[in-house]
C-alpha cells in the first residue's frame, strides 16, 4: 500500500511509497504521482532495475531530496536493505547497505573483522559525477 501523505506528527517527510513491487514504484514514477524531479525519477528508475527487488520504498525529505530503500531477501535467512539519497539533480549522495536476520534486527560487523556475505554492513559516500 502507499500513500502520498503522512501524518501531521511526521515533519521529515513528506510522502511515502512504503513495501510496494519494484513494478508498482515504476508505474507510481512514469505516472509522476510522487512529483519527483525528471533527474530523480530517471534515477530512481534506473536503481529500481539493478538486479532483484522484493519490495520498493520511498520517502520525499522536506528538502526535495528522495530517500529510496530496496529490499531483498537474502539466500539464506535474513533480508539486504539499500538506501540511496537523491537530490534534486539527480544526483546520488548517500549510499548505505544493511542485512537484518530473520528477526528483524540489524546485523553489525566491528570493524576489521573478516566479512560475511551474507551479514555485510557498508556505509560509503558515492561520489556524484
Amino acid at each position: 500500500m502507499w500513500s502520498k501523505e503522512l501524518p501531521e506528527i511526521t515533519t521529515r517527510f513528506t510522502k511515502v511509497v512504503s513495501g510496494v513491487s519494484k513494478s508498482e514504484a515504476r508505474q507510481l514514477i512514469r505516472n509522476n504521482d510522487l512529483g519527483l524531479t525528471v533527474e530523480q525519477a530517471e534515477k530512481v528508475l534506473v536503481q529500481l532495475s539493478k538486479g532483484r527487488v522484493d519490495k520498493v520504498s520511498i520517502k520525499i525529505i522536506n528538502t526535495g531530496e528522495v530517500r529510496l530503500s530496496t529490499e531483498r531477501a537474502g539466500a539464506v535467512s535474513g533480508y539486504q536493505r539499500m538506501s540511496f539519497e537523491i537530490d534534486t539533480q539527480g544526483n546520488t549522495n548517500k549510499v548505505v547497505q544493511t542485512a537484518f536476520d530473520n528477526n528483524n534486527v540489524l546485523v553489525r560487523q566491528s570493524p576489521g573483522e573478516i566479512k560475511n556475505n551474507l551479514y555485510d554492513v557498508k556505509k560509503w559516500n558515492v561520489p556524484t559525477y
